[in-house]
Parts: structure tokens; C-alpha cells; sequence
């Protein structure tokens, strides 16, 4: 094979290293539902003094009772009583066992005749000690008192209608169940209680603390720069939220199955050729797609869709359908077709149909218009709409409603009425809307078949809330200064440590070994194909196999058949920042934070800016902690790469409201789509265009979002709803390697112009069927997962606990501190039975927490696996160690072979940042930025080509 190179196509390419770095014009505030004051009130302030002050004085009682063992030693050695040294024997024992004297006065009146110090010595011990029981047994009674009044507070947060909405859409079961919650007597506690009193609380946490956008629980704002904006230390934000509902899409893609699924109704439905199919000698080649159903009655599911190349032997029947079905005019039914094909090949009908079912099951022959468009702003009128179109042709060829399918799209507008009145409804009204729209479901899915009691998704809804009508307007010069620039220092280590770079590293390695340096691949789908199943399979079951680390912590290399350079540079970055961590380690394991020095970065920088991609947008999510007098620390909680991230789920909710559908002017309106999409035109170098890779048919709402790329590639089988102009598919494109870039890319031969791939879903992109995952080879994507930890030495365990530090560089803090303690050195769960009394349970997590120097309030999840980093990982849940309730919620999740992971909150609720005229609100910022060229050209390794 002969390597081909334009040297135009490199010039080119080169453009994209003159886009001016920079914050993009908008970010996303995604803003605590609740203010974080209405904590206040389940913190058990009172008791927690109270053992606070227990703790104190078994400090004291503890010295004290050191010293006077020390004083009473000598006076046992130098006494020649021996009834005395019996009872100062017997005495140390007491003092040592902590118990209390026998008789105070003549005890502390011998000792003071033997040596007036240790007199004195033992009644402070012996006033101490019993100050001790006294308090301790003071403990039941006011931990009691405060425990009733947070219990009282739950119920009160519990019909705060932000809570109430949220559980409504996220745990209908708990949403049922919240009204005899709430009527509870205080005085009440039993077992249903304390299992309804955690489920609350989680959400109560879930509300304030975590920031992760769901409906009322985490409504989203936007966030824009200028010079006159709020600085980092806070900045307003709006508790008045608008609410966008949609139904689950698993409930649409239910119906298709079911109307497919019907031998009856199958008939009607109009049928098509499978697109970007092709003759291959004597077969037909094509992309075959399957969906395999999710569960329904979990709380979050979404069917798997999966696609192969396909190939199916030819003969004279299927050209003649392929022919039949390509032909110019309304698609024919499937009726149509199984008699036709009876006909022309003189068979027998229902064989025809058998047939005919046959292709359709394997994806030849395919259904337009029954799946769920990504870019439908409404699908359940997209979907309405498909079945009303349908028509049979009666005598003299009129056309006829099927009446079955109008009979469904009415009752589908029936639910698209009644969801429209939830967004203005109050919490109970916003009940009666779901139970009604079920109740619809149910009746659907009946109709079609299907009446068993868990057909409907426990799921019924997706929701959306925009917290205020303006943007949140921000100083850029403060945070390009205080926020931007720091997180610009650490990119080396976090592009060192971007778990997607090694796999795109490897495909451009596959690339130049097969077609050679400068060379070029005119069928990409073979490119694809023959990538996935003569090596990427393999690698990727490697890959998952493969430990970043060893058992003595040397760092394992990554997978690399093909002696890429660059795979060994990411591999010799891992190492250098591995080698200069564990230097920085030693001696500092006890520390509050462990430094990365600038030097340490600039050296991992000597190695990863030689890779390519390092111009390509980043986007973050952070969170600042102000510092008295200077610019904020910078929390780093998620770094991605890629086009749009931040918004491309929510960009719909904040479009006008005057009927506009996102692409043109909403007279005065927030009309994000637009904007965002010019930003993708303005985001590319001349000759470059972002097209958008949606993934085929809808599966879960995460992956609905409007249009924001002018273009979209139509990978085969794919059904597009854009313009046709604005559609590149997949025969369309080839792939170049361009060698000053050290990179391939694709180019469109109708435009003329570089294609970067945009995936803009919120699904993982494992999720998605292959060939859109193998485009994403191409994308510019990129997930930082930081590991300080895998090659250095273990923890330090004291009790069972080990401890990592703080991590940070500079502002940057990369690594909140954390514990790691297997759930049976926990000193209550499920292996210990829970104290007696609240009391004791405050008192026994409070000394825990107190000897292992964590902050009172934290994050905890829990592990299956065994190590300080396993499988299985629970969401973070908030606890307090001042609430007796939450520490109650805590030991209700501890399992017996459980790790468990105890993570600072940084920044503490103090910190919060957002200010509305409910109080100070949690907010985490994500902000899309594009970085400064890492180099002017990319170093590339010697090939050879034929």
C-alpha cells in the first residue's frame, strides 16, 4: 500500500492551533435544591456539646489518672505496710480501670498522709472522674431532647415542596409512603420509622449537598462572563425554578416493541430497506442493529442497543425486495410486501410473512419513523405523529387511517395534555398528573398486549428545572485569573491521566501501520469494522485485565501490540508524576495535604505535550473554597474534553418561550441553542466543521438534546431528522493521517472540509453501539480519572483505618483528603450491634471520629471489593457526625464485607457560594474552556510503507 499525503489537508489542520484560548462565554451553575440552612435544624447541637464535653473530660480524667499512677508507683515500692501497698495496689487498678473510689474521703486522706502532691493528685482525679459520670449519664436525656426536635425538623423538611417533587419523580414507592411519614407522632419510633427516616434524609442530603442537576433536587442556571460580574468568593442565585417534564422515552420504545411484536398490526406499519446497506459480491452488507429492553421497575434503566456489521448471502428474492423497497414513493406496508412477495415467488402468504419478519428482526428491513429521534423536542407528538400517518388504501386506492394506530397517538396526545399541566402544579396536584399519565401508560401498553402489573416503568418522568429567568453574570477577569490559569497549570496531569488518550493513542497507531504515514482509508466502515474485530475486541479485553499498577506498586505499561511512541510517552508521563509523588510521600503520610510541586508538572509536561490532541476544549467541574485575603482554592471534582458538555442535555429548557424552535431570534429571550451552536461554528479553524454523533435511537432521556451543531453524522442504519444538506454519512467520509499532527482525521468528500465528531449525549459512551463508539476514535474526548495513590505505599492504618491526604497543585486541589476502613473496624454497623441509646451512639461515633482527626461533616461511600480502591462503588452520601439521625441513616447502609470511604467535604457548607433569598445554596460551576497548543508540531515515529 502506497502512503498518500496532502500537504494542503497538514496546512490546513494547523489552523486549529490559532483559536484563541480562553474560558467559553457561558457557563452551567448546577445549584443545591435547598439552602444549606435548613441542615441547621437536624443538627443535634445541644448533644453534640454535650459530648464534646465527655470527650474533653475523659481526656483530663485520662492525664490525670496517668499522673497519679506514675505518683502512686513509688509509694507502693517504698511502703512497708503491706496492707497499705495492698490498697495502693488496689488503687492504681481502680484508677487505671477508670473506676470510682470505695470510700473518697479516707481514701484521698491516706494518700495525702503518704505524700500531700499525690493527695492532691487524686482528688482532682477523683472530682474529674466523677464529673465524667455525671455528665456522661446527664447524656440520654438531652440527646433525647435534641433528637425529638430533629425528628420534628425531618418531618417539616420532608413536606418542603423542592423534596417532595424530586421524590415524586425519583422514588414514587417513597413518594407513597410520605404522607403517613409525615403524620407520625414524634414520640412514635419504630423500625418503619427509622428505615422512612433514612430514605428522607438521603434526598434531604441529596437536595443540599450534591449537586448533580435532577429536578427540584438540583435545578441548573446559566452562568456568563463580563466585566462587571459577581466575583468567586459568591454570587446570586435564584430559588424560583421552571420545570420541564418529559415522559420517559423507555415507555415510547416499549410501545414499538409491542406494535412490532404483533403479528397483526406489524402488517400495517410501512417498511424500508435498511440505509447505507451495499452489494458485496454475493452478499449484502449492512449494519445491523438490536435493542435489548432495560428493566423497567429499577429506578434508573435504559435499553442497550448494539450494532455489526452484517453480511447476508443474496439471491434473487432479496434483490428483488431490496429493489422493491428502495423504489421512489410511500414506503409499502408490511402487508403490501408479504403479498407481493407471495406472489412474485409463488408462496405461500404466511411463509412471505414469516420471511419478511425474519429480515426485519435482523435489521435489513426496518420500520421509518418508529424510534425515538435525538433531537425530538416533543417525542411523544413525534411518535403520536408516525402512527397517525399511517394509512392502509382501501377501494379505488384511498387512503385510510390505520385506526388502531390513531386510536394510540390520541391516547399518547391524551398524555402529552395531561403532563403539560405538571409543570404549574403544586405537589399534590403534580401526583394526580403521574398517576393519571400512568394509568394512560398502563391502558396503552394493554392495548397492545401487555397488561402485567410491571410493564410501566417505576420511572415514569424526566425532569428539568432552570433556577431564574437572567443568567448568573460572573467577573472574567476573576475567574480567568483565579480560576482558569490554575486549572491551565495542572492540564499535564490531568491529560497524563485521561483514561480515553491510550485508546485513541492506539487507533491512530493501527491507522499509520495499515495505511502508513500520511496514508489514507476511503471505506471507513471497513476501517471500522476491521479495526474492532482483527484487534480493538482483543485490546479492549486486555485493557479491562490490566491493573495500572502491580502488587509492589511498580506502574504496569499500558497495552501497546503496536510500539506506539506515543502510548509509551503517556506511559513514561505516568511514571515520572508517579516516581515524584511517591518522593513528596515519604515522611508526609500523616500530613493534611500532600504538594505537587511546579516542577513535578513541568516535567510530566515535557512528555504529554509531544502527544497530540492537546488543543482541543476541556470542560470541568468545580467548586472554590474562598481564602481570607487571596484568590480561591480550585476543587476539581470532573474534568472532560469534548464540544458542548456542559449544556447539551439543559439547553432546551433554557430556550425562549415565545414558540421559537431554537434556531433563530426569540425576541430578547435566553435563547441558548442558538448561541451554542454559533459557539460550535466559532469553536472550529477554517475548514472545519463539528458534526454530531448521536448514537442511533434514543434509549434513556440523558440522550435527548437539541440540534447544536450545524451538522450530523448518519452512521448506516441511523434515521436523521436534520436537513439532508446538513447530513454527512458514514460513505461520505474517509480518514487521513496528518503527520504534523500526529493524528487521523476525517474529512467529508462533499463538503470538502475536516469532520470532528461530536458525541453530546449524557450517556457513558460505553453505552453506545459500536460503530458510534468507534467514531468517537475520532472525537475530541477525553475523561481525567487522577490516581495519586496506585503506585505508592499503603495507607497507614491505626484501628483499622487508613489515611491519604489532601492532594493539590497550587490553587488546584485534585484529591479531597479521605479514610478507608473496612466495615467490620467501624465501631458500629453491621457486625456491631447499635448502641443502647442515641446517647451512646453519638458518644461512640464521636470519640471514633475525633481519634481519626476527620471534620464533622463528610461524604461517605461504600465498596464491595476489598482494597482502598474496589468495585461497586455506592453514590456519596452526606452524614453528619452531629446528627444523631443521619448517623442512624449511616450504620442502615454498612454492610459486613463492605469497604468504607470517609471524603473531607471541601468546601464546607460555610462555603457555599450561591446566594438566594432562601440562604446560601451549594453550587458546582461547569465551565468549558479552550487550552493553549501544547506544541507547534508532533514528533512522529519512523514507518515503514509499501
Amino acid at each position: 500500500m502506497t502512503a498518500t499525503y496532502d500537504a494542503d489537508l497538514a496546512t490546513r489542520a494547523l489552523l486549529r492551533r490559532t483559536l484563541r484560548p480562553g474560558l467559553a462565554p457561558m457557563a452551567l451553575a448546577r445549584i443545591g435544591g435547598l439552602p444549606v440552612d435548613v441542615l441547621d435544624a437536624l443538627r443535634d447541637e445541644v448533644a453534640t456539646a454535650w459530648a464534646t464535653s465527655v470527650l474533653a473530660l475523659e481526656v483530663s480524667v485520662s492525664a490525670l489518672a496517668t499522673g497519679l499512677s506514675d505518683a502512686l508507683h513509688p509509694l507502693v515500692g517504698d511502703n512497708a505496710d503491706q496492707e497499705q501497698r495492698r490498697f495502693l495496689v488496689n488503687l492504681r487498678r481502680r484508677v487505671f480501670r477508670g473506676q470510682p473510689l470505695a470510700d473518697p474521703v479516707a481514701d484521698i486522706a491516706l494518700v495525702a498522709g503518704l505524700h500531700a502532691g499525690t493527695g492532691r493528685l487524686l482528688e482532682q482525679w477523683h472530682l474529674a472522674e466523677r464529673a465524667l459520670v455525671a455528665r456522661v449519664a446527664a447524656g440520654p436525656g438531652i440527646v433525647d431532647a435534641d433528637v425529638a426536635a430533629s425528628r420534628v425538623a425531618l418531618q417539616r423538611l420532608a413536606d418542603r415542596p423542592e423534596l417532595r417533587a424530586g421524590v415524586l419523580v425519583a422514588s414514587p414507592p417513597l413518594s407513597n409512603q410520605l404522607g403517613g411519614f409525615l403524620r407520625m407522632p414524634p414520640e412514635k419510633v419504630d423500625k418503619k420509622r427509622r428505615k422512612l427516616e433514612r430514605s428522607v434524609l438521603s434526598y434531604v442530603g441529596r437536595t443540599v449537598v450534591k449537586p448533580s442537576p435532577f429536578g427540584t433536587f438540583t435545578p441548573v442556571q446559566v452562568a456568563t462572563f463580563g466585566p462587571d460580574g459577581a466575583g468567586t468568593d459568591g454570587y446570586p442565585v435564584d430559588a424560583a425554578t421552571r420545570s420541564h417534564v418529559r415522559l420517559n422515552v423507555a415507555v415510547l420504545n416499549r410501545i414499538c416493541r409491542l406494535v412490532l411484536d404483533d403479528a397483526d398490526k406489524r402488517g400495517d406499519l410501512p417498511v424500508a430497506a435498511t440505509a447505507g446497506w451495499v452489494h458485496d459480491d454475493d452478499r449484502i452488507r449492512y449494519v445491523r442493529r438490536w435493542i435489548e429492553g432495560g428493566e423497567e421497575q429499577q429506578a434508573v434503566t435504559f435499553d442497550a442497543v448494539t450494532d455489526k456489521l452484517f453480511f447476508l448471502r443474496n439471491g434473487e428474492a432479496l434483490d428483488e425486495l431490496l429493489d422493491l423497497l428502495g423504489g421512489a414513493g410511500p414506503a409499502p406496508t408490511f402487508a403490501t410486501v408479504a403479498a407481493w412477495l407471495a406472489v412474485r415467488h409463488d408462496a405461500d402468504l404466511e411463509a412471505s410473512e414469516s420471511y419478511l419478519a425474519a429480515l426485519l428482526r435482523l435489521g435489513l428491513v426496518e420500520v421509518p419513523g418508529l424510534q425515538v429521534p435525538v433531537h425530538a423536542a416533543d417525542p411523544v407528538a413525534a411518535l403520536a405523529e408516525v402512527l397517525r400517518t399511517l394509512v392502509t388504501l382501501g377501494p379505488g386506492g384511498t387512503a385510510n387511517p390505520v385506526a388502531w394506530a390513531v386510536a394510540i397517538g390520541d391516547r399518547l396526545d391524551d398524555v402529552r395534555a395531561r403532563l403539560a399541566d405538571h409543570a404549574e402544579a403544586d405537589v399534590a396536584g403534580r401526583a394526580v398528573v403521574l398517576a393519571e399519565v400512568r394509568a394512560m401508560v398502563a391502558e396503552v401498553f394493554a392495548t397492545l398486549g401487555d397488561d402485567s402489573p410491571d410493564a410501566v416503568p417505576q420511572t415514569l418522568v424526566y425532569e428539568d428545572c432552570v433556577a431564574g429567568a437572567d443568567p448568573i453574570v460572573l467577573d472574567e477577569q476573576g475567574w480567568d485569573r483565579d480560576v482558569l490559569e490554575p486549572l491551565r497549570a495542572v492540564d499535564p496531569l490531568l491529560r497524563a491521566w485521561d483514561v480515553t488518550l491510550a485508546q485513541r493513542l492506539t487507533f491512530q497507531a493501527y491507522f499509520v501501520a495499515r495505511f502508513g504515514t500520511g496514508g489514507r482509508a476511503e471505506d471507513l466502515l471497513e476501517l471500522l469494522h476491521d479495526f474492532s474485530e482483527d484487534f480493538f475486541e482483543q485490546y479492549q479485553t486486555m485493557s479491562g485485565q490490566r491493573k495500572a499498577y502491580g502488587d509492589d506498586g511498580s506502574y504496569q505499561p499500558e497495552i501497546n501490540w503496536l510500539r506506539s511512541e506515543d502510548v509509551d510517552r503517556l506511559d513514561t508521563a505516568r511514571v515520572t508524576l508517579t516516581d515524584a509523588l511517591r518522593d513528596a510521600y515519604a515522611g508526609q503520610e500523616l500530613a493534611e495535604e500532600l504538594v505537587i510541586a511546579p516542577e513535578v508538572v513541568a516535567d510530566v509536561a515535557a512528555h504529554t505535550a509531544r502527544l497530540p490532541f492537546g488543543d482541543e476544549p476541556r470542560s470541568h467541574l468545580v467548586q472554590l473554597v474562598p481564602q481570607p485575603g487571596g484568590a480561591p482554592r480550585v476543587v476539581l471534582n470532573q474534568g472532560y474534553g469534548g464540544l458542548h458538555f456542559p449544556f447539551s442535555r439543559f439547553a432546551y429548557a433554557f430556550d425562549g418561550t415565545d414558540g421559537t424552535d431554537g434556531s433563530g431570534d426569540t425576541g430578547g429571550a435566553l435563547d441558548l441553542t442558538a448561541r451554542l451552536r454559533e459557539r460550535a461554528r466559532d469553536a472550529a479553524a477554517d475548514g472545519v466543521v463539528h458534526a454530531e454523533v448521536t448514537g442511533g435511537p434514543v434509549t434513556s432521556n440523558l440522550n435527548l438534546h437539541d440540534r447544536l451543531t450545524d451538522h450530523e453524522i448518519v452512521c448506516p442504519g441511523e434515521q436523521s431528522s436534520v436537513p439532508d444538506e446538513q447530513q454527512i454519512h458514514l460513505d461520505d467520509l474517509y480518514a487521513v493521517h496528518l503527520p504534523d499532527e500526529g493524528r487521523v482525521a476525517l474529512r467529508s468528500r462533499r463538503l470538502d472540509v475536516e469532520v470532528v465528531p461530536t458525541y453530546l449525549g449524557y450517556l457513558i459512551p460505553l453505552a453506545l453501539p459500536e460503530i458510534p463508539r468507534s467514531m468517537l476514535l475520532f472525537a475530541q474526548t477525553s475523561m481525567s480519572q487522577f490516581d495519586p495513590w496506585g503506585g505508592l505505599p499503603a495507607a497507614p492504618v491505626e484501628d483499622g483505618v487508613g489515611y491519604r491526604p489532601r492532594v493539590s497543585c497550587g490553587n488546584v486541589v485534585l484529591r479531597r483528603r479521605c479514610w478507608a476502613v473496612g466495615a467490620a473496624d467501624l465501631p458500629v454497623g453491621a457486625h456491631v450491634a447499635a448502641p443502647a441509646d442515641d446517647a451512646s451512639r453519638l458518644l461512640t461515633w464521636q470519640r471514633w471520629r475525633a481519634r481519626h482527626r476527620m471534620p464533622r461533616q463528610v461524604f461517605v461511600k461504600t465498596q464491595v471489593a476489598s482494597g482502598f480502591r474496589g468495585a461497586g462503588s455506592s453514590k456519596p452520601m452526606y452524614v453528619d457526625f452531629g446528627s444523631v439521625l443521619s448517623l442512624q441513616a449511616l450504620e442502615g447502609v454498612l454492610e459486613q464485607e463492605a469497604l468504607v470511604l470517609f471524603t473531607e467535604m471541601l468546601p464546607d457548607l460555610d462555603a457555599a457560594p450561591g446566594r438566594s433569598a432562601e440562604g446560601r445554596h451549594v453550587v458546582e460551576l461547569a465551565i468549558e474552556h479552550q487550552p493553549r497548543p501544547t506544541s507547534d508540531t508532533h514528533v512522529q515515529p519512523e514507518r515503514t510503507t509499501s
